[in-house]
């Protein structure tokens, strides 16, 4: 048997688009939350990163969305008001560089 440590796994998940469903039975494997930057922010991606968060195994890192005064992303700002914010993703890989786990 294969053991993953919670980043690893979290982050494999992630990379296979499967992360959303996730059991909450796994969150034994390690004490470690992952450090999630969020690419787009309003409508699907703000669905998506209120499922993640539920999961209880991440953390919001970091918002990125080339539209931050939009409408449509006013509710991560609100609900993430300390959380770094971006506009282009390329510049939130490069500042937060070792401070981001995965990115959806």
């Amino acid at each position: 048997m294969i053991m993953l440590s919670r980043k690893a796994f979290v982050g494999k998940a992630l990379a296979a688009g499967t992360f959303p469903f996730i059991p909450s039975g796994c969150r034994t494997l390690g004490r470690e939350k992952v450090r999630l930057g969020c690419v787009g922010i309003g409508h699907q991606a703000w669905y998506d990163i209120q499922q993640f968060e539920k999961t209880g195994l991440v953390e919001i890192a970091a918002l990125c969305d080339t539209d931050l005064g939009g409408k449509q992303s006013a509710p991560a700002l609100a609900k993430y008001p300390d959380a770094p914010r971006f506009t282009d993703f390329r510049k939130m890989l490069d500042a937060m560089a070792g401070r981001i786990d995965a990115v959806a």
